[in-house]
């Protein structure tokens, strides 16, 4: 998150808001994670996984079952229906 952001829960829905209670990120989240170095946020929204960024932008669209948090990671494990697999930053699908 921002250097003065702090993720929390309102009414069983996650967002971020900043020092000043501005709400940088809306409430509508099932569950958020702290950003990562590339200020990415792993989000689960209707029962699907994704990733937006601090300021909301959809960088991973929210069609996963399973995400694992990634950290610092270039390749992010996923499930997707009965598929196992690896995806990029880009959301692209990895064959390794």
């Amino acid at each position: 998150m921002g250097e003065w952001s702090v993720c929390c829960r309102i009414s069983k829905k996650w967002g971020v808001i900043d020092i000043s209670e501005k709400i940088i990120i809306p409430f509508e989240y099932d569950w958020i994670s702290w950003s990562d170095q590339y200020g990415w946020i792993q989000a689960l929204l209707q029962g699907k996984y994704g990733s937006i960024t601090i300021e909301g932008e959809i960088m991973i669209p929210f069609i996963y079952d399973e995400m694992l948090c990634c950290g610092d990671a270039q390749l992010i494990p996923v499930k997707h229906g009965n598929q196992a697999y690896y995806i990029d930053r880009n959301g692209h699908r990895v064959l390794l």
